[in-house]
């Protein structure tokens, strides 16, 4: 054999060494991960649909209000509203116009007002109320204040 064929056979050689050590070191192709995949779709559904349905084993809810405490939660807030208006009239000599207007809050509430005296009317959960001005605010109130309390304190 000539000395350049076994040059050329050499040469040849450690190329495909050469070639073989960068396949050996090749990282193989990863597993299929799409089991993995579509578990994490699914956990993430249905993790999504409990958070819009709330279901009651997962996110409990509070007791329902007994009439009684609904109707002192209503006292109570249009007791303060009243105190609102009543602190707008000694402030600016008038009654407001709007509850609004006097910093109040208007939700489920109705304010009428009749030169000097006006009326709230409130709502909730099917209880209505009304308050004339006419009336003292704390015979109003009555005992209210007591029965949130003591719904707190069991």
């Amino acid at each position: 054999m000539s000395r350049e064929a076994l040059l050329a056979a050499k040469q040849a050689l450690m190329h495909d060494q050469a070639r073989q050590r960068v396949e050996d070191a090749k990282v193989p192709p990863p597993e299929s991960r799409r089991g993995v995949q579509l578990s994490m779709v699914a956990a993430a559904l249905a993790l999504s649909v409990m958070l819009v349905v709330r279901p009651a084993w997962v996110f409990p809810r509070p007791p329902a209000e007994s009439p009684t405490l609904k109707e002192a939660s209503l006292r109570v807030r249009m007791y303060i509203e009243a105190d609102l208006i009543e602190r707008y009239r000694r402030n600016e000599g008038r009654l407001p116009a709007t509850l609004l207007e006097s910093g109040g809050d208007t939700t489920g509430l109705k304010y009428v007002q009749d030169g000097q005296t006006y009326s709230l009317t409130g709502e909730n959960g099917g209880i209505v109320l009304t308050y004339g001005s006419t009336t003292p605010a704390a015979e109003f109130l009555g005992n209210s204040y007591e029965l949130i309390r003591a719904r707190n304190q069991r």
